[in-house]
């Protein structure tokens, strides 16, 4: 068993990363993470492993745009905590660092939530670029352009390249 990858606040309420480390991960972007943990993973991480199972990755690691624990997004802070992005962003880049990352976009709709969210995703957008990284996303795009949530869609769903350029054009700017 590969190791787990688990990076919280002191008390919790914020998670970083929650996966499986390899020398091959899926990462993995939703919204904010929920009560998901090592050996206790929720519907939605257990979709995320077998995404990166089915497209042969040897491991996976779940970052979220915004890393305040909550099990519904409503429930995330009205205003954005400028701390909390900045660590969250440094945790992101660590990662993207040292991997020639594989991001599956996985947030929908839920992108709206809350004003600053879209501000989050442009930051690691541009982190993005400079590890070249490669974006992509499972089922179809939404009617609206969103990339959708893994936990609703087929699991024979198969992965494909996302324009994450021109999705930040279209619905972020």
């Amino acid at each position: 068993m590969l190791p787990w990858i688990y990076d919280t606040n002191k008390d919790n309420s914020v998670r970083f990363t929650l996966g499986i480390e390899s020398d091959n991960p899926l990462f993995c972007f939703g919204i904010n993470p929920s009560t998901a943990e090592p050996d206790r993973l929720d519907n939605t991480l257990k979709s995320v492993e077998r995404i990166a199972r089915r497209h042969n990755f040897r491991g996976w690691v779940m970052l979220n745009v915004y890393p305040q624990r909550a099990t519904n997004p409503r429930d995330i802070h009205t205003q954005k905590d400028s701390v909390l992005h900045k660590q969250n962003l440094k945790h992101i880049e660590k990662f993207f660092k040292k991997n020639k990352p594989v991001i599956l976009a996985a947030w929908g709709s839920l992108i709206y939530t809350r004003p600053f969210l879209k501000e989050c995703l442009r930051d690691i957008y541009r982190i993005s670029q400079k590890y070249n990284c490669q974006w992509k996303c499972i089922g179809p795009i939404s009617k609206q352009g969103h990339p959708h949530h893994p936990l609703y869609l087929s699991n024979r769903e198969r992965m494909k390249s996302f324009n994450m350029q021109m999705y930040i054009e279209n619905n972020l700017l």
